[in-house]
């Protein structure tokens, strides 16, 4: 149902850059008032931040799991959905960036990865927006000891691009995906290491 006219009615006009948002709107008499609102930027971020993660216990020491881990190049032949990288050398601390392609269904995909967190043998964390239908992603690897094993866990946190009807209504569908996405991670991750021969 369309709001009658003089009756008040908001404009929103958003500014993709900006976390505030601007809106005008009319009173019952029609004259105008303003003022902010906040922009998904500026919305709490347990309301809109979805949380997927999976692990496992790799039968390889935890230098040869960071050994397959930090060699980029060789991402797309564990990582589902990734066609390759632009990295050869292997990642040596924060900072590092490459950028990568893939694709997810039908959808391909650019997109820049960059080391925000390297902490030697234990966390391995990048963050990059490498889905359409994402905004933000970061990407984690936790590696602990296990006996003579490793244990890998492997976790997605991300903010869909939508707007927030469509974010409330796809979110599920969205979450899905990455778990489904973390739980392939792990378990190709897991069978590449156990199959290859360490580098040495």
């Amino acid at each position: 149902m369309y709001p009658a006219r003089g009756s008040a009615a908001t404009r929103l006009r958003p500014h993709l850059y900006s976390t505030d948002l601007f809106f005008a709107t009319e009173s019952a008499g029609g004259s105008p008032r303003s003022g902010h609102c906040r922009t998904m930027d500026a919305v709490s971020k347990e309301q809109r931040l979805i949380e997927v993660s999976s692990s496992a216990v790799i039968r390889s020491s935890r230098e040869a799991v960071w050994r397959h881990m930090t060699r980029v190049s060789d991402w797309y032949r564990w990582y589902p959905g990734l066609h390759g990288t632009s990295a050869d050398a292997s990642i040596t601390g924060a900072g590092v960036e490459w950028r990568s392609t893939g694709q997810m269904g039908r959808m391909l995909y650019r997109g820049v990865e960059k080391v925000t967190d390297y902490r030697l043998l234990n966390v391995l964390e990048i963050e990059g927006c490498r889905r359409p239908w994402l905004r933000w992603m970061r990407l984690r690897f936790d590696l602990s000891a296990k006996g003579p094993h490793c244990r890998l866990t492997v976790s997605i946190e991300a903010i869909p691009s939508m707007w927030v009807v469509g974010r409330i209504l796809l979110s599920g569908l969205v979450r899905r995906r990455l778990q489904a996405e973390v739980d392939a991670v792990t378990e190709r991750l897991r069978s590449y290491v156990e199959n290859t021969m360490p580098y040495h």
